[in-house]
């Protein structure tokens, strides 16, 4: 019997509680899988922003209803005996410690920046852990989520298969991958471990048997979907979490086929072979799929080689912070100072690493050791008493076989079995999203849902005894409580407006940036710098000082005007003051510095600039950009000797280093070497076979 049945019996007779229990449930739930539909195309931020307003609203709503709910019930129940919910709690106090000791404060507490990880929105999957621990531990909760998991996965997976078919209904940046399908989840790899969570719900559906036999084709419809989406996305994570989450629903699949009548098998075993004949034929014609699948093996290259790459320099990191790691959501800012040269030539920047594609790691630079080995002991909580309850119902049932008869049907389909196939699916997407969690980034549009299974399993916990892992603040009188209920309503509304307000500001502010931007984008600076100051004024956040900072600069050398140089440069220098930390804020510092000195013959500023690229190197030796930049600077001085040796060092640590290049080919004509210019620049050729400039050298060079 789960905990949650305790709750139930105290509200029994209360038509208002279950009322306002089913109302809770609703929005915990609606939360958590409405996260990948929530989006803004008209944002510069158009996924993880909305998002993150949407969780923090939400959860913060169903929190405070919780808790007014269970003061009405004359017990605040808190399962601070519960193995997991303990483990969690314990999870979220050292992260606490950790984000205050933080290499960066402020990150770690509200997140990075397109990414919202830190130690608020960890309390909010705490949150969801503890309403779904308490309360939805019980079976018709479970099959109501997985139902609506169900129906919501389908149209997220029909979206993608849109996608792919070339259907784009919504029109999406233009500097969005659209060669593979991400649906509404921005990220291919984020459907895929959606998808990871979704698709053992449907299957336990399918496996405890439904009322209606138009479920059951709904159900096969829905896992079709799921199924081909997850196909589509080409993430190798994904495809290696449903294949364990399968494993775990196999022995539940083979005791319900071997209940089945002839009919129903042949029925069971001509699906199944459709399904496998499809994989087979989708792999074997299609060589982007075998390039997928092979390169898990192709260690020594691809994004295999990388990740192994990016692994062996997060542990490297957490040598030097065993304890309390770097603070939560901060491994963009620790990163950098760990990367090698062959990190920067195979991998270069196309994008930051703001994650070492690994839960566990992740966990570990967050908190430390400790913070990782309270999640790995949390989890072990939860899934292997889940294991034990499947092994024991597998041994002690044999197969009951089906028949025509309702009645049998219904003996057939005891609660006991139930339950356990609703435990069997829990601890699939469970365990399924931890080994996609094991290669791939974590996002907020997935995690909570994640989060309120696993509270889903832990309020299901086989074995426990009842009771025993709460502790309870008994409320015995009736007006003593309706008087603190009715006191905490108005402080949960004035906490829902006080967070609102800075999130709303936020959401504002994103999409004016965007507008800034796309007119800054045409030529249009003076427009688009009233956006972008509108933007940087609603949130102070340093990514909206550094945009605007670097559009004034445009447009101060557009209509030559002195003063929005000045005015750019100190919007720079904010952005810096916000996050010391960030090297791409003292790049783009020090190129401004280093632009503005040169066009006001400022030697102070091309000093300052200097000092900028020199910080980024001393942090961040390995930077290919920091070194071409910091080349250029020192050539405008007419430091020709250093700018060269930079400029060497650039070339090294990069595949395609064509500005390099071009700028040390242009360095060797200045000084009569013309062969080394002419080798630059067949080089540059090779790199970049349409470059005017070298062809035009060499072109003269042959005459």
């Amino acid at each position: 019997m789960a905990d949650g049945e305790m709750m139930m019996k105290m509200s029994k007779g209360k038509s208002s509680g279950e009322l306002v229990e089913n109302f809770l449930f609703w929005l915990v739930c609606l939360t958590c899988l409405a996260m990948p539909l929530i989006f803004n195309p008209w944002g510069y931020n158009m996924f993880p922003q909305p998002r993150r307003l949407a969780l923090n609203l939400g959860v913060l709503a169903s929190f405070f209803l919780w808790l007014i709910w269970t003061i009405r019930a004359g017990r605040i129940m808190l399962p601070l005996k519960s193995p997991p919910f303990s483990l969690f709690f314990a999870l979220i106090a050292w992260l606490l410690i950790a984000s205050i000791f933080s290499v960066h404060a402020p990150t770690s507490f509200f997140g990075r920046f397109l990414r919202y990880q830190g130690w608020i929105t960890w309390c909010c999957y705490l949150a969801i852990f503890l309403i779904a621990l308490s309360l939805f531990g019980e079976e018709r909760r479970a099959i109501a989520l997985f139902r609506v998991a169900t129906a919501i996965a389908a149209l997220i997976s029909f979206f993608a298969l849109l996608q792919y078919a070339g259907a784009h209904v919504i029109k999406w940046s233009e500097q969005m991958d659209l060669g593979r399908p991400f649906s509404t989840l921005g990220n291919p790899s984020f459907l895929g471990g959606f998808l990871v969570l979704t698709i053992p719900l449907t299957l336990s559906l399918l496996l405890r048997g439904a009322e209606r036999r138009l479920e059951v084709y709904l159900c096969i419809l829905a896992f079709a979907l799921q199924a081909s989406a997850l196909l589509l996305t080409q993430t190798r994570a994904a495809w290696a979490g449903i294949l364990f989450s399968l494993a775990v629903l196999a022995p539940l699949a083979w005791r319900k086929f071997s209940g089945l009548n002839s009919g129903r098998k042949v029925g069971a075993i001509s699906l199944l072979a459709v399904i496998l004949i499809i994989i087979v034929l989708v792999f074997s014609f299609s060589p982007s799929y075998q390039d997928r699948l092979t390169s898990v093996a192709a260690t020594g290259e691809g994004t295999s080689r990388g990740r192994l790459l990016v692994w062996g320099q997060t542990i490297s990191l957490l040598r030097d912070n065993l304890i309390l790691g770097t603070g939560a959501d901060s491994f963009a800012l620790s990163f950098p100072a760990y990367r090698t040269a062959e990190m920067e030539r195979e991998l270069g920047r196309r994008t930051i690493e703001d994650s070492p594609h690994n839960l566990f790691l992740e966990l570990a630079v967050a908190g430390g050791i400790p913070g990782a080995a309270l999640l790995v002991a949390l989890l072990l909580a939860l899934l292997l008493p889940a294991f034990a309850r499947m092994a024991r119902d597998l041994s002690s049932r044999g197969t009951q076989p089906e028949s025509s008869g309702k009645s049998v049907r219904k003996k057939a389909l005891d609660a006991e079995s139930a339950e356990g196939t609703i435990i069997g699916g829990l601890t699939a997407s469970v365990l399924g999203f931890v080994v996609f969690s094991t290669f791939s980034p974590s996002d907020i549009s997935i995690v909570p849902l994640f989060w309120l299974l696993c509270g889903i399993l832990g309020g299901m916990f086989p074995g426990k005894v009842k009771g025993k892992c709460y502790i309870m603040l008994k409320i015995p009188n009736v007006r003593r409580r309706d008087i603190l209920a009715w006191m905490i309503l108005p402080l949960g509304v004035v906490c829902l407006v006080l967070a609102a307000i800075p999130l709303g500001r936020s959401a504002l502010a994103d999409l004016k940036l965007r507008k800034g931007l796309e007119l800054c984008a045409q030529g249009n600076y003076l427009e688009g710098d009233g956006y972008l100051a509108s933007a940087a004024k609603l949130d102070g956040n340093q990514y909206y000082l550094t945009a605007r900072g670097q559009n004034l600069l445009e447009a101060g050398w557009e209509t030559r005007d002195v003063r929005k140089v000045k005015e750019a440069l100190s919007l720079l220098e904010e952005g810096v003051a916000k996050n010391p930390l960030d090297e791409y804020s003292h790049l783009y510092l020090g190129d401004g510095l280093h632009d503005a000195g040169v066009w006001l013959d400022s030697a102070e500023l091309l000093d300052k600039s200097e000092e900028e690229y020199r910080w980024v190197l001393n942090r961040d030796f390995n930077f290919y950009q920091a070194h071409l930049h910091l080349g250029n600077l020192l050539a405008d001085q007419g430091r020709l000797e250093a700018a060269e040796e930079e400029w060497l060092i650039a070339v090294s640590l990069s595949l395609r280093p064509v500005e390099a290049y071009v700028n040390l080919a242009r360095l060797s004509s200045v000084m009569n070497r013309k062969e080394e210019a002419l080798d630059y620049y067949v080089k540059v050729l090779e790199l970049e076979p349409d470059n005017q400039e070298a062809a035009d050298f060499l072109e003269e060079a042959g005459s």
